[in-house]
């Protein structure tokens, strides 16, 4: 198979190089079994020629690729993870400043005595809360991303 599709005959690398006369390079097929189980293979083939030039047969050597891609599949999954564990440790980075902030701004409300100073530790507070607010859309925005197609210039 190929791309989940059964190959017909005459697409098999094998029957193209007896029936064309022309190598088959870098082919990579899997091979079903009657049990169900898969194997994924890479390989080449070649034409076979008689002393007149005349295609006689081909020859084909393949190897099995399964476990390699096996390894490569676990390799991007565990980037993915690696990836959202950066995305993560970066959205607490972000999100902890402004709270620090927020944190701060309370402690010196509790402490001031002018009117004046209440107020602008409130503003401060509140600044910083939007700002938490905003970076919380921002990736709320991110995950729910349409899953359609969009035209973009």
């Amino acid at each position: 198979m190929r791309n989940g599709r059964e190959l017909a005959p005459e697409e098999r690398p094998l029957q193209i190089a007896a029936a064309t006369g022309r190598e088959v390079r870098d082919f990579e097929l899997t091979l079903a079994f009657n049990d169900g189980s898969t194997r994924d293979i890479f390989g080449n083939a070649v034409p076979l020629f008689d002393d007149s030039g005349a295609v006689r047969g081909a020859v084909a050597v393949f190897i099995d690729i399964t476990d390699r891609k096996l390894a490569e599949e676990t390799l991007r999954k565990t980037e993915k993870l690696a990836v959202v564990g950066r995305l993560a440790a970066s959205l607490s980075h972000e999100i902890n400043n402004p709270l620090e902030s927020v944190t701060n701004a309370m402690y010196l409300l509790q402490r001031s005595s002018s009117l004046e100073q209440v107020r602008e530790y409130a503003a401060i507070a509140q600044e910083e809360l939007a700002r938490v607010s905003s970076i919380a859309r921002q990736t709320l925005l991110f995950y729910r991303q349409s899953s359609r197609p969009t035209s973009v210039r």
